[in-house]
């Protein structure tokens, strides 16, 4: 027989139950048993994709019986026990919840018309991986709201895996990436030629099949899809990781003084967040404060001629007293009014960082391109990396750019912050709330030290918070009528205020690149 249950019931239990974390598989291959003759040369395929360089493996088997699927899952369980506990590989069951909580598999991948959704979660409970195809920026949404960890797609090109799929091209695949914080892998057609244009419309990894269970040598042919991934997609430095944990605990310890000159929307939200990052806001335009404040944050959302006399006189005050000064451009280049202010009140004082979203960031840079519609902005820059670096040199000041990515430049170097909870969007005043952590991060550090840092430590904790925020809220699957923006919004503050080294080691994704000269 292809699959003896006996024998493979022997090693069930020692199956790897993963701890609830984001879901960051670089290379997903997916495995049709019905396309193996063999045991042996199923098992074999498997070992060599993992040994090549996949960081999951996803069963599919529409027509396998029960007893031949949960055969074939037992002995893919097998192959992956032989790899080390700490590297080993998830086992994710594609549509058939039954055999994956038979197996005891690590996680299930349904489709629209398979199990829904919130039934597959509240069957594997909070702590199993929930994969969920999803063919439009709405689905995809939908999906986070349900409990998924991450997202596959329609098939991007034409497949003979999935005859029946759509195929969805990379024009829409690239609009389901924008539109959601959760991963998304890009499957259908997928292989080395063209894995380039897909990572580059967005995908955090593949998913294929016949890439590598077709080739004359997989495990080649997974080493070098492995290799693209890791050329072109996010994965964090650690020791980024340790240098924000370290600027992290020194903020607790220090507890300094942040002085907001904010706008009357945001007062509130940015001094409840200062506090839980382990700072103490002052919400005052008092010259007199500014001396005895770690930092100075100005935020020219509220924005008329008198407001702008009492920027200058915080900004002058912070330069004679080496106070770290921040300004968040609200709305630049929405209004002559305020992009003039903005550029003023750089030429005119030397501010430790200026950060905005997008199209601010844009119009700072002199991007014809960007566009800000009142305080938002639906720009999506061409080079956001050559944005923030034309913004560092221009005004001699650190120049972070919030969005799905974070890029934060010095003008020597970018840093790019891949934390992130597209809900954010969807509440006021999330941009100053960040702002005002990098302002309280920026208030810890002594004078001598260099603000990168803090400016890449204050950004990536509000973004691990949101992102935990988002995980807490959504994707461990809601009840009907609960989870919304609302609760987002405080679980950001409690998670913000819980956050600890750990959290910040394990889950933080930063990495750096040089500016190479032109």
């Amino acid at each position: 027989a292809f699959f003896t249950m006996n024998q493979a019931l022997s090693t069930l239990g020692s199956s790897f139950i993963s701890k609830r974390k984001r879901f960051r598989s670089r290379l997903c291959f997916v495995a049709q048993p019905a396309d193996s003759p063999s045991a042996p040369a199923f098992q074999n395929l498997i070992r060599a994709a993992v040994k090549g360089g996949c960081t999951s493996l996803q069963l599919r088997g529409k027509n396998l019986s029960t007893k031949k699927f949960v055969e074939a899952a037992i002995l893919a369980q097998q192959v992956l026990d032989e790899f080390p506990a700490s590297t080993r590989v998830p086992l994710i069951i594609n549509d058939r919840t039954d055999v994956a909580l038979a197996v005891n598999a690590d996680g299930v991948h349904v489709g629209q018309e398979d199990l829904s959704a919130p039934i597959v979660r509240r069957l594997l409970g909070p702590n199993k991986i929930l994969g969920v195809t999803v063919s439009s920026p709405a689905q995809a949404k939908q999906a986070l709201f349900d409990g998924a960890d991450y997202l596959g797609t329609d098939a991007i090109f034409p497949t003979p895996t999935k005859p029946e799929s759509n195929v969805l091209g990379l024009e829409n695949f690239s609009r389901i990436c924008a539109s959601t914080s959760l991963p998304v892998l890009g499957i259908g057609g997928v292989n080395a030629s063209n894995a380039v244009e897909v990572l580059k419309a967005g995908a955090h990894g593949l998913a294929v099949v016949s890439a590598i269970a077709a080739a004359p040598d997989p495990e080649a042919e997974a080493a070098v899809l492995d290799h693209i991934i890791c050329r072109l997609t996010p994965y964090s430095d650690p020791n980024w990781s340790k240098r924000v944990a370290a600027r992290w605990n020194a903020l607790k310890l220090r507890k300094p003084m942040v002085q907001h000159l904010t706008n009357y929307v945001v007062m509130n939200s940015t001094a409840n967040i200062t506090l839980a990052a382990g700072a103490r806001p002052i919400m005052s335009h008092e010259t007199d404060l500014v001396p005895h404040a770690g930092s100075v944050l100005i935020n020219i959302g509220t924005l008329d001629e008198e407001w702008i006399s009492r920027y200058e006189a915080a900004a002058g005050a912070a330069n004679a007293a080496n106070v770290p000064l921040i300004l968040d451009p609200v709305g630049a280049g929405a209004t002559a009014l305020r992009t003039n202010t903005v550029k003023n009140l750089l030429t005119k004082y030397k501010f430790a960082c200026v950060k905005g979203n997008a199209g601010e960031m844009g119009v700072l840079a002199s991007d014809e391109a960007a566009r800000v519609r009142g305080v938002d902005s639906d720009f999506v820059p061409s080079s956001p990396a050559g944005i923030v670096t034309k913004v560092a040199k221009s005004y001699n000041t650190i120049a972070a750019m919030t969005g799905k990515i974070d890029y934060v430049s010095d003008g020597r170097q970018v840093v790019e912050i891949h934390n992130n909870s597209t809900i954010l969007g969807d509440v006021t005043g999330t941009g100053c709330a960040a702002s005002a952590v990098a302002a309280a991060m920026l208030a810890s550090i002594p004078s001598h030290e260099e603000p990168l840092d803090a400016v890449v430590a204050g950004l990536a904790c509000f973004a691990l918070a949101a992102e935990k925020a988002e995980d807490r809220i959504f994707r461990s699957g809601r009840s009907e009528g609960s989870g919304g923006t609302a609760s987002f919004w405080n679980a950001v503050v409690d998670e913000l205020y819980h956050l600890s080294e750990d959290d910040i080691l394990e889950g933080a994704q930063i990495r750096s690149q040089p500016i190479l000269p032109v």
